[in-house]
């Protein structure tokens, strides 16, 4: 399964990808130039995050913002190259309440806490399970 994973600058998707794949987080911010490729099974899936500041045609993607209202324009053009509906990803420390209008998967991470990590690997791990039937 590809995962994009993307999102504004600075807004976590290194941090996201390593909290998931590695289970840890540092403070040490390094700004990611290219895209990069993590390869991580969920399950018995075989999964590619793929951290990109493109649109790529993907089987699902993760979206990271601080509000919806900041990805819209992204959001619906990963709906017209993603296989499944995208993810919404809210990153960061005492969010503010939204509702979600964007998607009906709207998630909320701290990657400094790891809150919220275990829904979202669940939710990828379902979607997986759609990508295989």
């Amino acid at each position: 399964m590809r995962v994009a994973v993307c999102g504004p600058n600075s807004i976590g998707k290194s941090s996201l990808i390593q909290r998931i794949a590695r289970g840890s987080f540092s403070l040490q911010y390094k700004p990611t130039h290219f895209t990069e490729i993590h390869k991580i099974a969920i399950g018995n899936m075989p999964v590619a995050l793929i951290e990109t500041k493109d649109v790529i045609k993907c089987d699902v993607a993760l979206i990271l913002c601080k509000s919806q209202e900041d990805v819209k324009t992204i959001w619906r053009e990963y709906c017209d190259v993603s296989s499944l509906s995208p993810v919404v990803v809210r990153i960061g420390e005492n969010l503010d309440y939204e509702d979600s209008w964007l998607c009906h998967e709207l998630h909320n991470v701290s990657n400094l806490t790891a809150n919220g990590i275990s829904k979202l690997v669940y939710c990828l791990y379902l979607k997986s399970n759609l990508i295989t039937k």
